[in-house]
């Protein structure tokens, strides 16, 4: 019988993430990354085109807020597609309580 705390006491084995799911992960953010910093590379040319303003920081600004916007409406709209398909809408937004009930069932 092993004392808790001792030497002798063996950890539970966590169950592995598979590889492809990683490699997903890996690739879904770089390519949000890429997004991001080619839209922060181009933002003054797309506030340029699309905001026209008399001052140039004023069409940068609203170039910003409308990358800003994205941000915001993300987790809105999880939330909402999360409640339309019948899942928990904060699972989408923390997606671990899903890992473990997949690992759980996986056991």
């Amino acid at each position: 019988m092993a004392i808790p705390g001792s030497l002798q006491e063996v950890p539970e084995r966590r169950a592995s993430i598979p590889a492809r799911h990683i490699a997903a992960v890996v690739v879904g953010n770089a390519l949000e990354f890429y997004d991001f910093l080619t839209y922060a590379f181009f933002a003054v040319y797309i506030g340029r085109a699309f905001f026209p303003s008399n001052s140039p920081s004023g069409s940068l600004l609203a170039s910003l807020a409308t990358f800003g916007a994205g941000f915001i409406t993300r987790p809105i709209g999880s939330m909402v597609i999360g409640t339309e398909a019948g899942n928990d809408p904060f699972v989408l937004a923390d997606g671990r309580r899903d890992c473990r009930a997949r690992i759980d069932a996986s056991s």
